[in-house]
């Protein structure tokens, strides 16, 4: 195949000759013609009329170059992290400015066992199968006594982790009346009678409710 040669067309005086000529008579390097190749072009951009840096344009017709698109990543960046949970739902955020800090969007508490029979004394014993293990946090309602009238709430008692014993008495104030209320490891709770003197009383407060946090409840001191 013979050499390209690469030149100019001139007239006798030096002027250079523009010849006219068709797309599709012109080939490229690669074999294709000029007009195929336009072809190509015209079809992948449709009605495309420009590119813009700006992200105020309104127009199908103009793209966005990739100025503008780094602009819109740096913003993006920016923006919060959401967390989900195991369903899927949005539980939380994360903030660039504290990654460590999930800010709770609600801290609705799920009921998770309720205590078929109020009226039954209670000895020490663990409650477990009722999903501790898949929560965060844990709160127990307890009442009073078995005594019909006295089925009262006594306390709440707040588990911000597992592994976390917590004491409660009655509304007596006898410290003979007591639990120690522990939340596991492996999501059970266990609940033992405390007595320091006199005997021991199964019937003072008595469990009622375990109730699961999916989100972390923060105390906050102003």
């Amino acid at each position: 195949m013979s050499d390209i040669y690469k030149g100019e067309l001139q007239d006798y005086e030096g002027n250079t000759i523009y010849p006219h000529s068709e797309a599709d008579v012109i080939f490229c390097t690669d074999g294709e013609t000029a007009q195929s190749k336009l072809n190509k072009y015209e079809e992948a951009l449709g009605d495309v009329t420009g590119v813009t840096d700006s992200l105020e344009v309104d127009d199908s017709k103009i793209l966005v170059s990739a100025k503008a698109l780094h602009k819109v990543n740096s913003s993006l960046e920016s923006q919060p992290i959401f967390q989900y949970d195991e369903t899927g739902k949005i539980t939380g955020y994360k903030t660039k400015a504290g990654a460590d800090t999930v800010f709770p969007f609600s801290g609705i508490a799920t009921l998770l066992w309720k205590n078929p029979n109020l009226s039954a004394p209670m000895n020490a014993q663990t409650i477990s199968g009722f999903g501790g293990e898949n929560y965060k946090q844990l709160l127990i309602q307890t009442n009073h006594r078995t005594v019909a009238g006295l089925q009262t709430t006594s306390c709440w008692l707040w588990f911000p982790s597992k592994g976390i014993s917590l004491w409660a008495g009655s509304e007596n104030g006898v410290t003979d009346n007591a639990r120690t209320f522990t939340w596991n490891n492996d999501g059970s709770v266990s609940i033992n009678v405390d007595y320091f003197s006199g005997a021991y009383q199964p019937q003072y407060v008595i469990p009622a409710k375990i109730y699961g946090l999916k989100s972390e409840i923060k105390l906050q001191d102003n």
